[in-house]
């Protein structure tokens, strides 16, 4: 299975620069719809698929290329990205056509499941975080947001030093971004569970 250019993606937001997850600066790509919907996500905006027209992964590949970023890393978040098993594999495969350099992927679902599953878009990434947001379940670690998520870094990734040191982060190495989608502000990175509802509705 490779890339197909007209498979449909249903695909939100798209931004660069994101230096908020994963090493490096990095184009982040937030595709729509999820199944596990964790009760206190920060993305609960991307549950609903409906919520945003389909694009081919073709001109998806052609915006996060438009931004013309030398290396290309690419950070691929949601909703649930193994939700789309097809797209995400065609527009993952594509990337790694156009040269991009190095892929992370966040899931609510676990590594194993997805290793049985979809083995073929595994070895394709450099790093997933796996593991649904669980509320109550603090963590100080830059790139996760609840203690239970994981980080399985692929073997055969040129970067799997890069992504053992960013393991190592703390949130207050971190930073928050805020970005405008769809007229909406948006938040890019992983904050603190007990600042959340401060982010989400304010002080107070």
């Amino acid at each position: 299975m490779g890339h197909n250019a007209t498979e449909e993606i249903r695909a939100g937001l798209i931004h660069y620069p994101v230096k908020a997850l994963g090493p490096g600066i990095r184009v982040g790509v937030w595709v729509q719809g999820c199944d596990t919907r964790c009760k206190g996500c920060i993305s609960a905006h991307t549950w609903n698929m409906d919520a945003v027209i389909p694009r081919t992964v073709g001109e998806v590949i052609d915006e996060i290329l438009s931004f013309g970023c030398e290396p290309l890393r690419v950070t691929i978040s949601g909703g649930e990205p193994f939700l789309q098993p097809e797209a995400l594999h065609s527009l993952i495969s594509g990337l790694r056509e156009r040269g991009a350099d190095d892929i992370l992927v966040y899931s609510g679902y676990l590594v194993e499941d997805i290793g049985q599953r979809f083995p073929h878009t595994l070895e394709l990434i450099d790093a997933l975080v796996d593991g649904p947001f669980m509320e109550g379940q603090e963590t100080e670690s830059l790139w996760k947001g609840s203690q239970n998520q994981g980080m399985w870094i692929n073997a055969d990734s040129p970067h799997r030093n890069a992504y053992a040191e960013y393991k190592d982060k703390s949130k207050a190495e971190g930073c928050l971004q805020v970005v405008k989608s769809g007229g909406e502000l948006v938040v890019v990175g992983i904050p603190r569970q007990k600042d959340v509802k401060e982010i989400m509705y304010g002080a107070g």
